[in-house]
């Protein structure tokens, strides 16, 4: 019996644009962002511009992310990536880290059933970590986004801001710039 390689899609093409262009919407809320920002505000465009246009992309990364959202759960996508496989993603890190610093190879856990044609394991289980981090991060985009536009009602957001980054408070930001 003759081994053939057959190539096979991990993710459709709809999949991967809307992958690419959350990267990029992500990339554009964190240049206008720094630009609206208090903590480290970034001067390349104007406090004005940088607020409208962080409001624009905000809204159509938020669509952009409700419809991946639908497809990832419609597609079955999520479940490759379930908090259960959080703790051996955890474990296969480790392994990762420790091979590269040992000058080993790791294999793939990604595994491919030719005569049922689906996944045996579609992700490297970094990619949990990966995916998991990226989750987190969407959480503290909706929330810092939101203490802006609605500073009454989310102020506790800030005041988490600056208890965590007490270097960046108004008061010391204040004290240094003067």
């Amino acid at each position: 019996m003759k081994n053939e390689t057959i190539t096979v899609k991990r993710h459709s093409l709809l999949y991967r644009i809307l992958h690419w262009a959350i990267v990029l919407e992500i990339l554009l809320l964190l240049l206008s962002g720094l630009g609206v920002s208090e903590y480290i505000p970034l001067t390349l465009i104007s406090r004005g511009v940088a607020r409208s246009l962080h409001i624009l992309i905000g809204l159509t990364w938020t669509g952009t992310i409700t419809f991946f959202v639908y497809y990832f759960i419609m597609s079955g996508e999520y479940k490759w990536f379930g908090a259960s496989k959080i703790g051996p993603a955890i474990d296969f890190f480790v392994h990762e880290f420790r091979s590269f610093i040992l000058g080993k190879k790791v294999k793939t856990p990604v595994g491919y059933n030719r005569s049922e044609k689906k996944y045996s394991e579609k992700v490297v289980p970094t990619e949990v970590l990966a995916w998991w981090g990226w989750f987190s991060l969407w959480a503290i985009m909706v929330l810092t986004g939101l203490s802006l536009l609605f500073p009454d009602y989310f102020g506790f957001i800030n005041r988490l801001c600056y208890a965590i980054l007490p270097a960046f408070s108004k008061e010391k930001l204040h004290n240094t710039v003067c």
